[in-house]
């Protein structure tokens, strides 16, 4: 995705970022998010 500007790109960060770590299915954490491997590894 680009962008016109940094404004518009640190507007959008926190929900790309949240959609990275929290719904975003990683091939090397065997298809889970990020916290669902982290919320096993503390468990």
């Amino acid at each position: 995705m680009t962008f016109p500007n940094s404004e518009e790109r640190n507007r959008w960060l926190p929900r790309y970022l949240s959609i990275y770590n929290w719904l975003r299915k990683h091939s090397a954490l065997g298809w889970r998010s990020p916290q669902q491997r982290l919320v096993e590894l503390l468990c």
